[in-house]
């Protein structure tokens, strides 16, 4: 089907429109020395194997026996335009919903799919031709039955967003996902995995392009985005909208300008300036939107029932960033719960977070056991959200819970003047707001805190986080929220 070619081909295009395909685990054949799954794109469980009958620089397997792979296995099987074993063989390692990808040159593209359709029932995704060059795409939906279900028709009017940065970013782009769909597109989102469960249950979107880490290379990108370009009647790209304009990066020359000069040139509403980037300039105030499913709220609800007595406060235990922190959490939370037996505090965050947690009588600690949709969909049934600015905070502003967010890097009109229930602090430190991500401690180092009555400092933090969130200041907000929700909680209205 792919006959033996001595050509050199730009495979450039291919990789571009088959990234979306190729996620998760999965085999590649025929691919020689140019792989179509860069190793750099390797992280647990994502994969693509490289098979050949040929010993190359990237062959992981030279073999052409694929008993060592187990049937129904793999997430999508790649197969290139080189000689490889034959196809049906590796088509029963493809799993049902997994992604078979095509590429041939000099061959007749009727002829593949007439051969693909003898091996089980396919939904055609995307067929390409150029020049010489033939790429198809398909998805498996079943051995039982044969044949291939045509490309589903194309919306009248498409819009697609692409942005692979963190999960509060992705947030902030819901309100333009909303305002496309209302205009009449259909909107497609190309984003990385790490971001899809922010979109999950959300009506407003019609398609998701999920592209593992580093799939594509960066010196690749712009070439990646302008072959996509072409589909839609409206591409916006937001790469680096945020983490690159208004927070400069280390390491990168604008990062060590001024402080004056970043105050000034960053001075934009993360959210107003996601809308005008996407075509609506002059469309403030929008907040984040999440969609939960009945049984994620059924289950938000049957814990907030479980403490129906108790002023509950969620903790963010931490952001992506060393200073997205609060190093006095032990002894001002438990202060401030001694103070206040009718409170419960609940500790969020990744498996990595777990060391952060405490030992109280009042706390309970869930890092690292609750999915990060089951946290964001609690958020909204808490009577106050607290923490450094990350996901968890963001995911607060969707709603009008009340919620102190420990501004470092942002100011209040970055990031919380849009949201009600705000009561946001900003670290009383010179160096905040720095509007800079912070990748090194020589850029943002720790300094020792020594608590009253000892000589050695007991924690440690940087600046913004420690020295500029003193006790007395977190627990005063504590208290203002405490005193005007203890009553008629914000909770009780949901």
């Amino acid at each position: 089907m792919n006959p033996t070619t001595n050509k050199v081909v730009d495979s450039r295009w291919i990789r571009f429109r088959a990234a979306a395909y190729l996620g998760g685990r999965g085999l590649s054949f025929g691919c020689g020395n140019d792989p179509i799954v860069p190793h750099l794109a390797i992280d647990p469980g994502k994969y693509s194997i490289n098979v050949d009958v040929f010993k190359y620089n990237h062959t992981d397997v030279c073999d052409t026996d694929l008993s060592l792979f187990r049937k129904d296995s793999m997430d999508h099987i790649f197969i290139g335009a080189r000689e490889h074993p034959p196809a049906k063989d590796l088509i029963e390692k493809l799993k049902p919903g997994g992604h078979l990808v095509i590429h041939a040159i000099d061959s007749d593209p009727a002829f593949v799919r007439k051969i693909i359709s003898e091996w089980g029932h396919w939904q055609e995704k995307d067929t390409y031709i150029r020049e010489n060059q033939f790429l198809g795409i398909w998805k498996l939906l079943g051995r039982t039955e044969r044949g291939i279900r045509p490309p589903k028709p194309k919306a009248a009017k498409r819009a697609c967003i692409a942005r692979y940065g963190a999960i509060g970013d992705m947030i902030m782009i819901t309100p333009l996902i909303r305002r496309l769909y209302e205009d009449g597109y259909e909107v497609t989102m190309n984003i990385t995995p790490y971001c899809a469960e922010v979109l999950k249950n959300n009506p407003f979107v019609s398609n998701i392009v999920l592209q593992e880490r580093d799939m594509i290379p960066n010196q690749d990108l712009g070439a990646y985005w302008a072959e996509w370009l072409q589909d839609y009647d409206k591409y916006i790209n937001l790469s680096e909208s945020i983490e690159g304009k208004l927070l400069k990066v280390e390491g990168r020359r604008d990062f060590y300008t001024q402080k004056a000069w970043r105050d000034n040139l960053c001075t934009a509403n993360y959210y107003d300036h996601t809308m005008a980037l996407g075509g609506y300039t002059g469309v403030t105030g929008s907040r984040g939107e999440l969609y939960f499913s009945n049984a994620e709220i059924k289950q938000a609800k049957y814990l907030r029932e479980k403490f129906k007595d108790r002023f509950m406060i969620m903790w963010g235990l931490k952001g992506s960033s060393h200073h997205k922190i609060y190093p006095l959490l032990v002894p001002v939370l438990s202060q401030w719960l001694d103070a206040h037996p009718d409170a419960i505090a609940i500790l969020v965050g990744g498996e990595a977070d777990k060391p952060l947690q405490f030992d109280h009588p009042q706390v309970v600690g869930v890092a690292g056991d609750m999915k990060i949709r089951d946290v964001f969909c609690l958020t909204q049934f808490a009577d106050l959200v607290v923490g450094p600015e990350s996901s968890v905070i963001n995911a607060a502003g969707c709603f009008p819970v009340p919620k102190i967010t420990m501004l470092s890097h942002s100011n209040h009109g970055n990031l919380c003047s849009n949201w009600e229930g705000d009561f946001c602090l900003q670290a009383d430190v010179a160096c905040s707001p720095c509007h800079q991500l912070h990748y090194s401690l020589e850029s943002c180092p720790l300094v020792g805190i020594t608590e009253a009555g000892k000589t050695e400092p007991s924690y440690t933090g940087p600046v913004c986080a420690s020295v500029g969130f003193p006790p007395a200041r977190i627990l005063a907000r504590l208290d203002e929220v405490y005193e005007r929700f203890k009553i008629a909680p914000y909770a009780a209205s949901n």
